[in-house]
């Protein structure tokens, strides 16, 4: 009872996984790839953190999305 009004005060919600695909591991890597690579060709060209030099540079970089992604990774 406690939680259900905590959660309805707060207007927080509960979610469940609605969704689950199996893919191969390869082809999940290659997706990965192709979006990491994408990322960082978008920072060079836009001039995104251009104070800093070396390969220090894309540690300062942080994934702050909001949404939970459960990835299942069968190889």
């Amino acid at each position: 009872m406690f939680i259900r009004r905590f959660l309805k005060h707060n207007r927080l919600t509960v979610r469940r996984i609605t969704h689950k695909d199996r893919k191969k591991r390869s082809d999940m890597e290659e997706v990965a790839n192709v979006f990491s690579h994408s990322i960082l060709r978008t920072v060079e060209e836009d001039g995104i953190l251009p104070y800093i030099d070396g390969p220090d540079k894309y540690a300062s970089m942080y994934n702050i999305d909001q949404t939970a992604v459960y990835v299942d990774m069968n190889g």
